[in-house]
């Protein structure tokens, strides 16, 4: 049941980052957030690696039927993101915020570095490509640190009411 809850959000932010997001102009910016991204790092450091691999190929899969032009992209990336960041589950204080940042930030790089290995650097040049990484690094570490708190407060929330109530 939790984990549906886990999945329902995520599909809630999907919603949100493909309408209104879509619409909102981020001033000199060329890069939307990846709010799932940030999203799954967060729940995957709560929920460990099988579970947040699951839940991220099945967010995965939805982005890139929905939106994705290259099908399977995002399934594969959340899979390894929800693997690899699950793992950490008891290595890391979840509870700092610079910690979750830098996930977020290794993600985004991750991210963007598959996505331009996949569909080839098309002629842009190598401070250009720089530059759109910086940008990405950039609002994703800026999202997360004002996501940060309410999503901890709600994790731990949901994490603590089902421990009490099924234990």
């Amino acid at each position: 049941m939790k984990n549906i809850l886990y999945f329902v959000i995520g599909l809630l932010l999907i919603v949100f980052s493909n309408t209104i997001l879509n619409d909102i102009d981020l001033m000199f910016f060329s890069f939307r957030p990846n709010l799932i991204l940030i999203y799954l790092v967060f729940i995957s450091i709560y929920i460990g690696a099988e579970k947040a691999s699951i839940i991220g190929l099945a967010l995965g899969l939805i982005i890139d039927i929905s939106v994705g032009k290259y099908f399977g992209y995002y399934g594969l990336l959340f899979i390894a993101v929800g693997y690899l960041y699950g793992s950490l589950k008891e290595k890391v204080f979840k509870e700092n915020i610079f910690t979750v940042i830098l996930l977020v930030i290794i993600a985004t790089i991750i991210d963007n570095l598959l996505i331009s290995t996949i569909i080839g650097f098309r002629g842009i040049e190598l401070g250009i490509f720089l530059l759109r990484i910086v940008e990405a690094v950039f609002i994703n570490g800026i999202i997360s640190a004002f996501l940060f708190y309410p999503l901890n407060i709600v994790l731990n929330k949901v994490e603590e009411q089902w421990w009490t109530r099924w234990s």
